[in-house]
């Protein structure tokens, strides 16, 4: 069993990581504006800075997983809402969708109701070089109306799950292909 996908796990990534991944975030950053695809917070930021966030929140995650990044270097519109975000990256046949923040207190956040994922898995970036694994939720679980509602983070509702939450549960994969979350 691998252990490398633990909560409150740090992960660095070197200068030539960041790089890649800033190629990454302007080509997604390209490819979403030519479709009319915009992040509802990307207002907020530097021109493709949620994009680098995201793309380097993936390869931070894949990194440590210990997986080659397929997915992460195709370049299509990736959008929960529209039905084309098929997740990061697929660990024995569980899909995997990696949420971050910058905030160090913040939470799984997730806009839409459709499932296009096995696991959400959660981290805060610490520094630019710098990601720490919060923790995972299963969809399954997340993505009920319990869950959906005005959270005060969005004008649109949306499915939340708290750090405190995450931190209950661990991710786990063996070589013989089983994916699950277990309760601490």
């Amino acid at each position: 069993m691998y252990s490398n996908l633990n909560k409150d796990t740090l992960i660095r990534l070197t200068d030539g990581e960041l790089e890649i991944c800033d190629y990454v975030a302007k080509r997604r950053y390209k490819s979403n504006r030519s479709t009319g695809t915009y992040d509802p917070a990307s207002h907020l930021k530097e021109e493709h800075s949620l994009d680098m966030l995201g793309a380097a929140a993936e390869l931070a995650f894949i990194k440590q997983a210990g997986v080659y990044p397929k997915d992460f270097f195709s370049f299509y519109v990736r959008s929960n809402l529209t039905g084309t975000d098929t997740g990061d990256v697929t660990l024995a046949g569980k899909v995997i969708d990696v949420k971050t923040t910058t905030h160090k207190k913040g939470r799984l956040i997730v806009r839409s109701s459709k499932k296009m994922c096995d696991i959400f898995s959660f981290i805060v970036q610490l520094s630019d070089t710098e990601y720490l694994l919060k923790g995972h939720f299963p969809a399954d679980d997340l993505l009920v109306k319990e869950r959906f509602g005005h959270h005060k983070v969005f004008r649109q509702p949306c499915h939340i799950a708290e750090q405190k939450e995450l931190l209950l549960r661990k991710l786990t994969y063996t070589n013989d292909g089983y994916v699950g979350i277990t309760n601490e």
